[in-house]
């Protein structure tokens, strides 16, 4: 994509929407712009990157981190609207529809070129048939997008290490999800392994980060039945003053943008 030299379009990163109802990631770096998942409505989708200065029909890419609906929910609409290659991970892709656009496989850990960005993935170990995690990278900043995981591994952890921007999954309360009313199975399945990461999960990685010069950590993918940002925020913010880390730290709200930065 080519960039006016004399005035670039602006950096972006902004969360769409970020719970277990659905999420979407929207980011502009070095003037390329992409989507990570599509969970909302297209709808919702569009008039977000419209609102941030940009165009759906001018995207570079999707990216889809794993097959669930909360991730891919708009792309039989969106793709309507936009000629955006969609890149999955292989294990995911054959369960994407995307209204005849193609959907590109990859593996857990790829990297390639996408415009003016590089794209990294890895491996998130969740109850998917693939699922994976984003890291885009300009020449001047580096996202990081880690949700739908039930424990942090070193591997991870290196992978995001050095970030400018991460966003990070901060599900669910223990003590809410135990007294709470799911069923035991599915409390079962969140508290698991290949689940999602809880509060206090996600502080101990996000001390890690900020201690490797993370800009900004942004809780996401908050549950709205186990969780309040109130307990996620103040679990990581604990965790961050204990060590005497600094970081700017954010909540991603579920039912409306959040704009990580804008330069």
């Amino acid at each position: 994509m080519e960039i006016n030299a004399i005035n670039p379009p602006h950096d972006i990163i902004m969360t769409i929407a970020s719970s277990s109802r659905g999420n979407s990631v929207f980011a502009r770096l070095d003037g390329t712009a992409v989507l990570i998942d599509a969970g909302v409505s297209a709808k919702r989708i569009c008039c977000a990157v419209t609102a941030a200065g940009c165009d759906a029909a001018s995207l570079s890419a999707i990216f889809i981190t794993h097959e669930h609906i909360d991730h891919i929910r708009a792309l039989p609409v969106l793709t309507k609207k936009c000629a955006a290659n969609i890149y999955a991970p292989e294990q995911s892709a054959p369960y994407i529809v995307s209204n005849g656009a193609g959907v590109t496989p990859h593996p857990p850990v790829w990297s390639a070129e996408i415009g003016n960005i590089e794209v990294r993935s890895f491996y998130t170990p969740h109850d998917s048939d693939g699922s994976c995690g984003y890291i885009l990278r300009s020449q001047n900043r580096t996202l990081g997008v880690c949700t739908d995981l039930g424990h942090m591994t070193d591997e991870i952890l290196s992978m995001l290490a050095g970030c400018d921007d991460v966003i990070l999954e901060s599900n669910h309360d223990p003590d809410m999800l135990r007294c709470g009313g799911y069923p035991a199975q599915l409390k079962a399945r969140i508290r698991s392994n290949y689940g999602h990461l809880s509060n206090a999960q996600c502080a101990a990685a996000a001390a890690v980060l900020a201690s490797e010069g993370a800009h900004s950590i942004t809780l996401a993918h908050l549950s709205e039945e186990n969780n309040t940002p109130r307990l996620a925020y103040g679990t990581t913010m604990r965790e961050l003053e204990a060590r005497g880390l600094k970081t700017v730290l954010n909540v991603a709200p579920a039912g409306e943008c959040l704009t990580i930065i804008s330069r």
